[in-house]
């Protein structure tokens, strides 16, 4: 089964997905500009929410469950980076996504603490609640990893749970910073890590078994 007939409890035949009433994403709006018409899929909704006075972009794609939330990553990428997994997922859940601050169409504050870790994920919770969006499952990519973490450890109860997609936990360092700004203990940081492998490793085993 795909991850996505997974999840839902669909079907699948001859290693194929059923695709009645797979949702298609909507057609590009004629005032869209060219370069908004090479979209591989387009947001049933868009706009900006502000926190402590940084506006941050977000989009939202599909209307299936559960909701979906691609984290950013490296200041550098803004939320198109995942542009393809948005076409495939759109399909089948509702899909949440912004510009992390400092990229694409989010503001950029010039205090330099204003990029600590924590703040991308207070950020992820506003967007959320902007959204009326009330539990995820995350998506993370490299440093989005460590935002993740903090999503969970902070709020636990709005998290399904967790993938970590090549993240970028540079030993105990790494490991011990994302703690230390979490505002919580250790042991319990590293108890969500396992709970979120576990979780996640439950639902690949139906994916490929």
């Amino acid at each position: 089964m795909t991850s996505a007939e997974t999840l839902r409890g669909g079907d699948v035949t001859a290693g194929r997905e059923d695709t009645a009433g797979v949702q298609q994403c909507p057609p590009p709006r004629a005032e869209l500009m060219l370069r908004e018409q090479s979209r591989a899929c387009y947001p049933e909704e868009s706009g900006y929410v502000e926190r402590e006075g940084v506006r941050l972009f977000y989009e939202v794609y599909g209307t299936g469950e559960p909701t979906i939330v691609l984290l950013p990553t490296w200041s550098m990428l803004h939320m198109r980076h995942w542009k393809m997994q948005i076409a495939y997922l759109a399909r089948h859940f509702r899909v949440l996504t912004f510009d992390g601050r400092g990229s694409g169409k989010s503001d950029r504050p010039r205090d330099p603490d204003a990029y600590a870790e924590r703040e991308f994920a207070a950020d992820a919770v506003a967007v959320m609640d902007a959204t009326g969006t009330d539990k995820v499952s995350l998506v993370s990519l490299s440093l989005g990893a460590q935002r993740a973490l903090l999503l969970a450890a902070e709020h636990p109860q709005r998290i399904r749970g967790a993938v970590f997609v090549a993240p970028t936990f540079s030993g105990a360092a790494s490991n011990s910073r994302v703690i230390r700004t979490s505002g919580t203990s250790g042991s319990a940081v590293i108890s969500v890590w396992w709970a979120l492998v576990v979780v996640t490793s439950v639902l690949l085993s139906g994916v490929v078994g």
